[in-house]
């Protein structure tokens, strides 16, 4: 075999595998698949300014591809659009609760007494987050009610 036949079927081999692993491509159009890919470029870099450690076990994965958050970190990330809901029960207790669960959760599994999965930890995360906004805000809006001028 010739070494220029040789490298042209490494070139079709090559090519052939890289048109199976991206057919789920052609579904998607190539401006929403840059924008993905521009969006998880970012969040990449979110995840490095915060400090989260992006270990694969402990992070969700969309089309194949990790998400550059692990899920502690996206619920926090996401919480506070779920402070909203605090106002149709606004008892700081309740988020008190959101707070609490968020600390068990990370405590126990940072002393190794279970190993929680990533649907609690992005619950948890997204209580915790909103939990804090809410009390934030009626904190806040307390003080200043209260204030006398």
């Amino acid at each position: 075999m010739r070494p220029s036949t040789r490298a042209n079927g490494a070139c079709e081999h090559r090519r052939s595998s890289q048109i199976e692993g991206a057919s789920h491509r052609p579904l998607i159009p190539a401006a929403v698949a840059h924008l993905h890919d521009q969006f998880q470029h970012y969040l990449f870099y979110l995840a490095l300014a915060l400090g989260c450690h992006q270990r694969q076990e402990r992070s969700f994965s969309c089309r194949g591809r990790q998400i550059p958050l692990c899920a502690r970190c996206l619920g926090i990330l996401i919480g506070p659009l779920f402070a909203p809901l605090y106002l149709r029960c606004p008892n700081p207790w309740v988020a008190v609760v959101g707070i609490s669960v968020f600390l068990v959760d990370g405590s126990t599994q940072l002393m190794g007494l279970r190993e929680s999965n990533n649907w609690l930890r992005l619950v948890s995360g997204a209580a915790f987050s909103a939990s804090v906004l809410f009390l934030l805000i009626d904190g806040v809006t307390f003080c200043l009610l209260n204030t006398r001028h």
